[in-house]
């Protein structure tokens, strides 16, 4: 009886950390917030990822047409709203304040605006 008791119990702790570790990716992976960990979703991600310190005009015509690429629809996204979300204009003052390029600080206002909703 008693060889049987310790593989059982070694299962059992196995299965048990199998569980948890199936939790927590299921909790990474599932999360809305993931975009954080891999990069953008969509297209108003993309520019709020790429765009903020754009030095100038061309650089950021050429960014904004990358991000056309990689997301070729720009539809309408389900705004973000909660408490840790920011506001439209918390999200263009954060990401467009170091932003030298007018063209590029014009498509980060835009973005926030497509992303946020307002509180």
């Amino acid at each position: 009886m008693n060889n049987f008791t310790k593989p059982d119990v070694r299962m059992r702790n196995k299965m048990a950390t199998a569980t948890v570790l199936l939790g927590c990716l299921t909790i990474l992976f599932g999360s809305p917030s993931a975009h954080a960990f891999f990069g953008p979703d969509n297209y108003y991600e993309c520019l709020l990822a790429r765009l903020p310190g754009t030095a100038n005009d061309a650089i950021a015509q050429q960014v904004i047409a990358a991000c056309r690429k990689d997301y070729p629809s720009v539809v309408d996204v389900e705004k973000k709203s909660g408490i840790f979300e920011p506001t439209p204009q918390e999200c263009a003052i954060k990401k467009g304040k170091d932003t030298p390029s007018n063209f590029a600080g014009r498509a980060i206002v835009m973005a926030c605006y497509r992303l946020y909703d307002s509180k």
